[in-house]
């Protein structure tokens, strides 16, 4: 894919990985496939993709890797989530594994969106409740978490292995808050 990529665009200088499923299961009725359905998109996929094109970068003298996670598993529990959250905390560590691994040539970060994008169907309710977590008292935009990204990749060469939280201080409260 990366070859194609780069046949098709020129030499990659960045790779951002943002897949992710989001399965809501009860750790107790969390089957095996919804577990592995998890894994394998949301860190198994960024670890692979990462070790590809880090190679290509290293050849060429740097590049960067931003890791797209989420408030949930990176910063905190959640109930009734624990597949997904264990994927993003994976995600998050191996963030921080690869900034220590890859430097100097590579910088490798992490951008955590809190409730930006809320699942279609939500109630009111629960909106209005999701909103009375967040410090600033409304959602993110996705041009926000945009912006973070493009901080990261356009901004000071000397940050690497940060997880930068783009949630309006919602991460600032426990899971039970």
């Amino acid at each position: 894919m990366v070859e194609r990529i780069e046949e098709t665009l020129g030499p990659l200088s960045a790779v951002v990985n943002n897949a992710a499923v989001f399965e809501r299961a009860p750790f107790l009725e969390t089957g095996e496939e919804v577990l592995e359905r998890q894994w394998q998109l949301n860190a198994k996929a960024p670890f692979l993709l990462t070790r590809e094109v880090a190679e290509r970068l290293k050849k060429r003298g740097g590049g960067d890797v931003i890791n797209i996670l989420d408030v949930g598993g990176a910063l905190q529990p959640w109930p009734n989530y624990s597949a997904y959250c264990m994927s993003k905390a994976a995600l998050a560590m191996l963030t921080r594994c690869l900034a220590l691994e890859l430097a100097p040539q590579i910088r490798v970060n992490a951008v955590i969106p809190g409730t930006v994008l809320p699942p279609e169907g939500t109630s009111p309710q629960l909106l209005e409740a999701l909103r009375q977590k967040i410090p600033q008292g409304r959602f993110g935009t996705p041009a926000e978490v945009v912006e973070t990204v493009l901080f990261l990749l356009t901004g000071p060469r000397f940050i690497t292995g940060q997880l930068i939280a783009v949630d309006g201080g919602r991460s600032l409260f426990g899971a039970g808050s």
